[in-house]
Parts: C-alpha cells; structure tokens; sequence
C-alpha cells in the first residue's frame, strides 16, 4: 500500500512538472525524501523500509515494529524486541508471517500473543531445555498461534519451583519439529527432573504434537494448588500424550480433560505420583500400549473411550465409569469403581431434586447430578443463574423421564451476569436433557449438552 501511494504521487506530480528538476523539487516538497529518485526505486523494487509485523498496545500508546529486512529471521526479531518492550500487561499482534528464531521468546506478565490469521514462529537450532516460547509470569494469554520448535514449543524448564497462575492459550498448534521434544512442558528439564511448579490454566480447541520418536505432546509436574483445564484439544506424544504428575509422591495437582483426543505409541493419557489428580471427561484416548494408564496418580474417568477397550485401561489408582449413560438419562447414577487399589468401593451420584416455580429461581449445585422439578416452561434471568460452586466443580442438569416442562438457561452474552458460558444463547432443559458443567472459580462452562 505505502509503494503504490508513493507511485501514484510521483505519477500525479509527473503529469504538472516539466523537468526532472521540477519533478524532484516537487516530491521533495511534499516530504518523502532528500533523494526522491533513489526513494522511488527503492519503493518499487522492494528495497526500502518493511512493513510493519508486530504491534504493540499498552495503555493507550500504539507501537509498530518492522523488520530490518525481509527474512523470517529478521521478523523474529522484530517479534522479540516487540515483547521486551511492550511492557506488562501489553497487548501483541503478530501479523500473518513466518518468523524463526534462534533464542527463546520470554512472554512476561499479563502479556497477550495474538496472532492476525495463524502466524508460523520457528525454532532455529535451540538447545533442549529452550522453550520456543518460555512462560515463567501470570496472566499470560497465548492465541492463534502456530508454533514450531526442534526443542520444547511452549513452558518453562526451571530448577527453580515457580508459580505460573491465569495462563490462557486457545487456538495454538505446537508441533516439533525433531524426533525427540515437547509441545508444552512445565519441568525442571526437558527430560523431566525433580522440580514441580504451581501452574493453573485453561487451553481451549489447540493441537499440542510431541515428538515421534519420544517426547510428550502435554507433560507437566505439578505441585498442589495446580489445576489445568483442557478443552477440546488434540495431544499427541510418541512416550505419551498426556504425562502429568509429581516428584514428590504427596502432591495433588489436578489436571481436567473435556473431550478431545490424547494419541501415542505407548500411553496416551498417564497420571504419574501418588496424589495426583487426572479427570478425563468424555476424552477420546488411543495408546499402543495403553490407553489411559495409573502410574500411582489417581486417574478418573468419566463418559470416555478407550480405543483398544476396558484392557487397555491399566495401572493403579483408576476409576471409571461403567455405565456412560448417565450422560444421557440422569434417572441413571454414574457409578464409579476403583480398579487397582487395596480399597474397592461405589461412588454413587444420587441426583438431587429442585423445584423450579419462577424465573428469579437460583439453581443450586449441591449434588453432581441435580434433577429440576419445573412446574412450569421458564427462561431463567436470575444473576447470577446458578449459585456458584468450587473450582473444578462439575454439575449435569436434567430433568425427569416424564417431565412435560422446560428449563431454559441463558448464556452471559444474552443475560449479562448469569455466570453461564454456555455453547450456545440457550440451553433447554427437558425430559431425559443433560446440561454439564464446570465452575472455573467466576463462571459456570459448558462441558457438554445432550438433547433427547
């Protein structure tokens, strides 16, 4: 756009001046530069100043950087200098481009990595133990982002426990690119180590590829405190698709899985250290060797398939849903028995009933299975809708086999304060309907709708 601005004007000052002297006098008249015609040419045959590849807000101030010339690595390090110097809490627009890197991108706090389209960041020959990009701050955003990396894409490899708090990516692909790394990894090295660090965050619709060889598409060592949510992702690793666990044996990190796929050539989802915690909800998990696997951490699973069957479920500390058709019918309690341990036992969800007379209702979460009782067909527009819950806290809403009457549920971008995000304006519950969901500490999400 710049070049052919610059050509039209010296078009439109062409067509008045009668000399060369005149044309030069004019275009330096109106600014452009002390040599026009070498300004000229370099506009046309692409030598002059690159465009813009990077923007930076903060607090109101606008900042675009450009490379100083135009290769992908050149563009990296117009990125870099972009995130050094926007500041805390900045927000980064990256344009579509590729851009290669040969050192790590240190995203710090309340930083946002936006991508305009999916831009390509690239490794160049980092060591391991070298996040493409490195998270070690709060409050990092990370967003439609294509990242690439011969080591780790994405985390932290530290000795030192740090404490990672409001991490958000959402439609990121991380793929290695070597035979042996990590697409996200929170460790002490890239082969793992001792150090745990204290990581809460919520991934959403990304693809994280390990390598094909040995790496994990997902590895994390979690201290108690952790929870990371998942939703709609695809994980693959060729050690394992998910590896999260602790060193310590007492940690009680909790890791959350709703749907998506977890693929590898030995175990796709692995839950390693006693104390550990991995709920898998409605996850679809494919391992040669094992599909869901208990290496002393406590793995649940609820609603999930098990591409090879009940035989590739293995290890200790498994719990698993026998009967899925809870999801579908909640006059059926989900029962979860405990494989692998000295103590066996039944959880039994027993629904709990609430009448529902007015549409200033607030719908409880006392139970894991709540079943409403309308007396009559009501939207709801109490706020917030649902009283709120703990963190990590799953509730399904249903209603009776026989029920002639409809709840219906608003999302917050249709009634500002219901505390719902739901997967659509509505929800209506009815007979034999199931609305999940999970309390992330402010709002209800939507895990899953069925409508029968």
């Amino acid at each position: 756009m710049k070049k052919l601005l610059v050509i039209l004007c010296f078009l439109a000052v062409n067509a008045y001046a009668d000399t060369e002297t005149e044309i030069s006098s004019s275009l330096m008249g109106l600014g452009i530069a002390d040599d026009p015609a070498s300004y000229l040419a370099e506009q046309i045959t692409g030598d002059a100043v690159l465009d813009k590849v990077v923007t930076v807000y903060n607090n109101g101030a606008v900042t675009s950087y450009a490379p100083t010339a135009d290769t992908n690595a050149a563009r990296c390090t117009a990125l870099q200098t972009a995130v050094s110097a926007g500041g805390t809490g900045a927000l980064i627009e990256i344009e579509q481009d590729n851009f290669t890197c040969t050192s790590t991108i240190i995203v710090l706090e309340g930083q946002t990595l936006r991508g305009k389209g999916m831009p390509t960041i690239i490794s160049s020959g980092l060591a391991d133990g070298t996040p493409l990009i490195t998270i070690n701050a709060n409050n990092i955003t990370l967003e439609n982002l294509n990242v690439q990396s011969n080591t780790t894409c994405i985390g932290l490899h530290s000795a030192t426990p740090t404490t990672i708090s409001n991490l958000i990516i959402r439609n990121v692909v991380a793929t290695v690119t070597d035979t042996d790394a990590n697409a996200l990894m929170f460790s002490e090295i890239h082969g793992g180590g001792n150090a745990m660090h204290l990581v809460t965050a919520n991934i959403y619709n990304s693809k994280f590829i390990g390598g094909t060889t040995a790496g994990y598409g997902s590895f994390a060592s979690l201290q108690t405190g952790s929870l990371m949510n998942y939703y709609s992702c695809h994980i693959y690793g060729a050690t394992d698709g998910f590896l999260h666990k602790n060193s310590d044996g007492t940690s009680t990190g909790v890791t959350n899985i709703f749907g998506g796929q977890a693929y590898s050539v030995l175990d796709a989802v692995t839950s390693g250290g006693s104390g550990n915690i991995i709920n898998a909800y409605g996850v679809f998990a494919d391992g040669d060797q094992a599909d869901f696997y208990g290496d002393d951490g406590t793995l649940n699973i609820y609603w999930s398939i098990a591409a090879h069957g009940i035989g590739s479920i293995v290890g200790n500390g498994i719990n698993y849903a026998l009967d899925p058709t809870v999801i579908g019918n909640q006059e059926v309690s989900g029962r979860i028995t405990s494989v692998g341990q000295t103590n066996t036992g039944n959880e039994i969800n027993t629904p709990t009933s609430q009448a529902v007379t007015a549409v200033g209702n607030t719908i409880l979460a006392t139970a894991r299975q709540m079943t409403l009782d309308p007396n009559g067909n009501y939207t709801m527009t109490s706020a917030p809708t649902i009283a709120d819950g703990t963190t990590g806290q799953v509730v399904c809403y249903g209603a009776g086999n026989a029920e002639a009457n409809v709840v219906t549920f608003q999302d917050g971008g249709t009634l500002p304060s219901s505390n719902l995000q739901l997967g659509a304006a509505t929800r209506a519950v009815g007979a034999l309907d199931n609305l999940c969901l999970r309390f992330d500490g402010t709002e209800w999400v939507e895990i899953s709708f069925t409508a029968n």
